[in-house]
C-alpha cells in the first residue's frame, strides 16, 4: 500500500526528496544521488561536491553535507583549503589534521614525510661527520671533513696537522714532519732526520 501511494504521488508530479533526482518522464521513483554528489528537493540532477570533499550516496542534501575527505599520509587537513602537504621537516600519518615535527637535526622534504623514520639526518657542516645515532659530530684533532653526509672524518696526510672540527689540514713548517693522523697541533710536527753531513740545529 505504501509503495502504491508513493508511485501515485510521483506520477502526479511530486518533487523528489533532497539527496535524490529525476529527469521526469514516466519514472515511478526518484534515484539517489551518487556518492560525492548532492541535490536539493525537486532536483533534475545532482551536483558534485567541491574538489576534495565527499558524501555517501543519497546523503548529500546540500553542499554543506559534503565534508573533507581524509588526507593521505604526508598531508594534513586545512579546514579552508583541504588536504595540504606538510611543511618541510614535518611528517604525518593518514587522516590527521596537523603534522609532527621531525626530531632535532633531522628533516624531510615537504609532503614526503609519512612517518618519523622518513626524517633523515640533515647534512653536516664542514669539520663534522654524520653519526647515525647522534647526528653531526665534530672531527677529532688530526682529522678533517668537508661536511655533508660522510659517516667518518679523514685522517690528515703525513706532515699535516689539524685541530678538532677542521675542514682541512695544515702543512707542517718546512723541514718538519708528523705521521698521518698524528698531527693535532703544530707542535706535533718535529724536525725531520738530517742527511749525512748535516746536524740538527
Amino acid at each position: 500500500k505504501q509503495w502504491y501511494q508513493r508511485r501515485v504521488a510521483i506520477t502526479a508530479g511530486t518533487d523528489c526528496e533532497a539527496g535524490e533526482f529525476s529527469s521526469g518522464g514516466t519514472a515511478d521513483s526518484c534515484t539517489k544521488c551518487e556518492a560525492d554528489t548532492y541535490s536539493e528537493a525537486g532536483a533534475t540532477k545532482c551536483t558534485a561536491c567541491p574538489s576534495g570533499k565527499e558524501v555517501a550516496s543519497g546523503e548529500g542534501k546540500e553542499e554543506d553535507d559534503c565534508s573533507w575527505s581524509p588526507c593521505a599520509a604526508g598531508k594534513y587537513l586545512d579546514q579552508e583549503n583541504g588536504c595540504t602537504d606538510c611543511e618541510a621537516d614535518k611528517y604525518s600519518a593518514a587522516g590527521v589534521t596537523e603534522c609532527t615535527d621531525c626530531p632535532p637535526e633531522k628533516g624531510v622534504a615537504s609532503g614526503e614525510g609519512q612517518q618519523e623514520s622518513d626524517c633523515a639526518w640533515k647534512a653536516c657542516a664542514g669539520g663534522q661527520y654524520l653519526n647515525q645515532d647522534n647526528g653531526c659530530t665534530d672531527c677529532e684533532a688530526g682529522e678533517f671533513s668537508s661536511g655533508g653526509t660522510a659517516d667518518s672524518c679523514t685522517k690528515c696526510e703525513a706532515d699535516f696537522y689539524s685541530e678538532a672540527g677542521a675542514t682541512k689540514c695544515t702543512a707542517c713548517p718546512s723541514g718538519k714532519e708528523v705521521a698521518s693522523g698524528e698531527g693535532k697541533e703544530e707542535d706535533d710536527c718535529s724536525w725531520s732526520p738530517c742527511a749525512a753531513g748535516k746536524y740538527l740545529d
